[in-house]
């Protein structure tokens, strides 16, 4: 398994994952894709930016941690939030996300303050990795219009 960063030759890969990423979580089950597009877009951004963390075998990305490098406006600083944690079915239990997490406090940890989406069906021990809750979400369900 090779961990790597990911490059604008992932965009399309990336794009497609993350829609199937989302599609996985029940707690997004009522929300609407963008079109792929959006998709593309905002893999090639994080491209640029160097902030995904992918795990592959075989040409295939089988693992990846997508970060976005955005403000917190609280502090006045830059933090890394990472929005996708991804590890393939057959591949979870592997040291495939263990590895992409100490590549990607490797290389941002010193930079960035690294903020993790937390989804409750990812079932990861964020306080076994060192990191701390700092806050929870909730989100307003808007009752459907007739």
């Amino acid at each position: 398994m090779n961990i790597r960063i990911g490059n604008e030759n992932d965009v399309k890969q990336g794009s497609a994952l993350i829609q199937a990423y989302i599609k996985e979580i029940k707690s997004f089950k009522n929300k609407i894709l963008y079109p792929a597009e959006y998709y593309d877009d905002l893999c090639m951004s994080a491209a640029k930016d160097k902030t995904v963390i992918i795990a592959e075998e075989e040409g295939k990305i089988v693992g990846v941690l997508f970060g976005i490098i955005m403000p917190n406006y609280l502090f006045n600083e830059q933090q890394l939030q990472v929005l996708v944690t991804w590890v393939r079915p057959d591949k979870r239990g592997s040291s495939a996300f263990i590895r992409m997490f100490k590549e990607l406090t490797h290389r941002f940890g010193d930079k960035y303050n690294i903020v993790f989406k937390e989804i409750e069906e990812t079932n990861l021990n964020y306080t076994k990795l060192n990191l701390t809750k700092i806050e929870s979400s909730y989100q307003f369900n808007k009752k459907e219009v007739s």
